[in-house]
């Protein structure tokens, strides 16, 4: 160890610890012995230090080396001595590749061991520890000691960062100690006029007025208002701070105190919050892009935006950057209105005649081409458990069978159905939804398929499945059955070229879908005596029925993000049925809409909580969202978040989807063109060229809200998409009993460079000839003897759906300790790549 301390500490430690011993003061009377700090460090090559483990160095002797080139990793910080309830010593390591990783206090270890990764800087302060500061040092490659002071090794102290960030140099050594300040003996008064200003991505402004005397600023940071407050900064001098590195989404809360030589600290100022990378407040906009809301829950009349930023006024009106031009499968829950004379079979009188396989009978079905009903002939080819199958039986003139292509199933097809939906979609729906129907003693469904006549044809737009209640009544075109409706064709058909060829998995979401409708009229209608659940809503539930049993909707996203419908101010309180955009439009924007509601209720048992709720949709909602996400938000805050969330993607909180990586980049479009009229739950985000935006309120509706959103970068979207893949795989390892594989840094570059080369040529080769190795040589690795790679490509990647689609080969192979992510955009098309490594 450096001599260092002999010279500069060796007598004024002892001065220090009897001034501690001796002093009488309020701000250390209730220390019986000298408090003190002890430390523990992981250092490369040498693991963790001082040996054996459980043994610490003591403040302020150094830990770590000098001279020898070897990185910090991580740390273990501690107080010593008769410590205050409460008090605490807190740490902030910045590591590299990570950037500021989460504070920890009293003894966590920060930072990583096993990656490579160094240490680069660390920020050091007490909390709730009147009268003592804590100071530090360090060695840093390239610079030697640090901090240098008119050139002599200084301190810094209090959370003040130690160390350099972006520049890629290790930390090596650190020294710490723990110091009395000196007794104050007049107080100060607190600061005044204390701000929080969303001033730039993950940072908060604070400004205030200064206080008489006052030489420095301490600054203190909470999560909750008035919580627990740590201090993040002291001596700063200016009567203003940046605070950084702050989580998106997070609101945060702020306070300030005054501090002098000779004076007490003073009180704390007034508490103020801000909400990290939007900004809410005044008529004067931070953030990279502008979200423009109607917050009037009244879908049917429209307010004008007013003004608009000049660069988004200043470009063609109208959208340039859709890219949806195909078509997609819809469904529909067909228009019934039941009078106070209605009959319903789910009524006890009736009797449902029983069914066998091979029985035959005549359905009446819907034709979404003419706009009429049809009659087909049926036979029941399955009727198992909770469930009856029936299939096209139609036949010509002489009774010989004529049942199209497109219509036919296999048996083995249809007992896969039927199992499905008996040992899967029954129970999981009836749990998570509600009662299906009980007609004749029994809550069996129909499932009639057959190709759904429709415009598939002229227009790509197809009919995968559709309720009809008019079923439950004993009324003209009724079967008079709890039955569902679903198509062969395409709704079956992987290729429609040949239609011959089917998949009866392809409907399984379907079913799920359909049941929903099901359920949700049987309860709103049959049951309470209501009326049925709007559109949006309904739709909502039975996309989230299919994400629930069948994963994320990866199509319904992709097309969220590049529809003209949503660019433009689509309502999620609005049900389009007048083209086939809008209406494509609308299940998209149904489902982001019930993904986010399930992910703020921590439970899928939201959707049954408001179909089980008694009033319309709206009470319904309230009432719910009360019970199950705040008592105090209302419908209009739930919807400007579910638009703020659609932005930032938060990892938690009401601005994000709890973390789900599928949803971390679901931006929709931003609008260009002029000042338009939205309708009550619509809005349109545009970009801000220039930050900030100062908006004049004439000529805007009374509703419209403005918020200014610092949306994640490119990067930002880049990184989390590697951290959440990575972590996948490793799950799946774990699960396996495998190994988690390291992330190397040197391999994210091998891997950037093959996505970027899998946008020339998708092969195995590279475009230049050279081998992998030769990649991995010229980013530094030489010594494997194994290297692994996977890539994919499409409009958009999902680190889920990525992780489960791409070969397991690499994935799940044993050998591999190592693992590297690369990602490359080109026009419209995205680029993964993954390369694995042995030692």
């Amino acid at each position: 160890m450096k001599k260092r301390q002999i010279k500069q500490f060796g007598t004024v430690s002892i001065l220090l610890i009897i001034l501690i011993m001796a002093t009488t003061s309020v701000w250390a009377e209730s220390i019986a012995t000298p408090i003190g700090v002890q430390y523990r460090a992981h250092v490369q090559n040498e693991g963790n230090m001082p040996k054996p483990d459980g043994t610490f160095v003591t403040g302020p002797d150094a830990i770590g080396t000098t001279g020898q080139s070897l990185r910090l990793e991580g740390v273990w910080l501690e107080l010593t001595g008769e410590v205050p309830e409460g008090a605490s010593i807190n740490y902030q390591v910045h590591v590299a590749n990570k950037g500021w990783l989460n504070p920890v206090k009293n003894g966590d270890f920060s930072g990583t061991a096993g990656q490579g990764l160094q240490v680069e800087a660390i920020k050091i302060w007490l909390s709730d520890f009147p009268g003592y500061d804590v100071y530090y040092c360090g060695h840093v490659q390239n610079k030697g000691d640090i901090p240098m002071e008119n050139g002599q090794w200084g301190w810094v102290k209090n959370g003040e960062e130690l160390g350099t960030t972006g520049l890629g140099l290790r930390l090596e050594e650190l020294e710490i100690k723990i110091v009395p300040q000196e007794k104050p003996t007049k107080p100060l008064s607190a600061p005044t006029d204390l701000t929080a200003t969303v001033s730039g991505a993950h940072m908060i402004n604070l400004s205030w007025s200064a206080a008489e005397n006052a030489q420095s600023y301490s600054v203190y940071q909470s999560t909750s208002a008035d919580g627990s407050y740590s201090q993040i900064s002291s001596g700063v001098t200016d009567t203003a701070f940046d605070v950084d590195a702050l989580a998106s989404g997070q609101t945060y809360y702020f306070k300030v105190a005054a501090d002098a030589k000779g004076f007490t600290s003073s009180d704390f100022s007034t508490e103020v919050a801000a909400i990290a990378d939007i900004d809410r407040q005044g008529n004067i906009y931070f953030g990279s892009s502008l979200l423009i809301v109607n917050t009037s829950l009244d879908f049917t009349t429209t307010e004008p935006t007013g003004n608009l930023p000049e660069s988004v006024t200043s470009q063609n009106s109208g959208v340039n950057e859709s890219s949806n031009s195909e078509g997609g499968m819809i469904d529909a829950v067909l228009p019934y209105e039941p009078t106070a004379e209605t009959q319903f079979i789910t009524d006890h009188e009736y009797v449902q005649t029983q069914t066998a396989v091979g029985d035959t009978t005549t359905f009446f079905v819907s034709n979404f081409a003419t706009a009429s009903f049809d009659q087909l002939q049926a036979k029941c080819v399955y009727n198992e458990g909770n469930a009856e199958i029936w299939v096209d039986n139609t036949t010509d003139e002489n009774g010989n069978p004529a049942v199209p292509v497109s219509s036919q199933l296999s048996q083995e097809q249809i007992e896969t159905l039927g199992q499905e939906y008996n040992n899967a979609i029954y129970q999981q729906m009836t749990e998570n939804f509600g009662d299906l129907p009980v007609v004749n003693g029994s809550n069996k469904m129909t499932i009639l398929i057959y190709d759904i006549q429709d415009d598939y044809e002229t227009s790509g737009n197809f009919y995968g499945g559709y309720f009809k209640p008019l079923d439950f009544a004993n009324d003209t075109y009724s079967n008079q059955r709890s039955m569902i409706y679903l198509d062969t064709y395409p709704g079956m058909t992987p290729n429609p070229e040949t239609p011959s060829e089917k998949d009866a998995s392809m409907t399984y979401s379907t079913i799920a879908h359909e049941i929903q409708h099901v359920i949700n009229y049987n309860v709103n209608v049959i049951q309470q005596g209501g009326s049925k659940m709007s559109t949006c809503l309904d739709e909502a539930f039975s996309m989230a029925a299919e994400d629930m049993l069948y994963g994320t909707r990866y199509d319904r996203i992709k097309y969220f993000k590049t529809s003209e419908t949503v660019q433009n101010g689509l309502s999620p309180l609005i049900w389009q049925n007048g083209d086939d955009s809008g209406v494509l439009s609308s299940y998209a924007m149904s489902y982001m809409f019930a993904i986010y509601l399930e992910a703020q209720a921590g439970t899928t048992a939201v959707f049954k909580d408001i179909i089980d709720e008694p009033g319309d949709d709206f009470s319904a909602l309230q009432t719910i969202i009360y019970q199950d996400i705040d008592p105090s938000l209302s419908i209009v805050e739930l919807l400007t978040n579910f638009r703020i969330a659609l932005m930032l993607s938060a990892d938690s909180g009401p601005y994000g989807y709890g973390g789900n990586p599928d949803f971390d980049d679901v931006k929709p479009l931003s609008y260009t063109g002029e000042p338009l009229n939205l309708f009550g739950g619509g809005a349109i985000v545009t970009d801000m060229a220039s930050s900030p935006f100062t908006d004049d309120p004439v000529d805007q509706g009374a509703d419209i809200q403005l918020f200014g959103v610092f949306t994640p970068s490119r990067e930002e979207i880049a990184q989390k998409n590697k951290e959440k893949v990575i972590a996948l795989i490793n799950e799946k390892r774990q699960t396996a009993g495998l190994t988690p594989l390291v992330e190397n840094s040197a391999l994210d570059q091998a891997a950037d460079v093959r996505a970027e080369e899998a946008s020339v040529s998708f092969s195995l080769n590279r475009p230049n000839g050279e081998s992998l190795a030769d990649l991995l040589n010229e980013v530094g690795i030489s010594d494997f003897t194994d290297v692994g790679e996977n890539k994919a490509r499409a409009s958009q990647l999902f680190p889920t759906d990525f992780v489960n689609l791409i070969s397991q080969k690499y994935q799940m192979n044993e050998a591999y300790t190592k693992i590297g992510f690369g990602s490359y955009s080109k026009d419209t098309t995205e680029y993964w790549a993954l390369i694995y490594l042995d030692e």
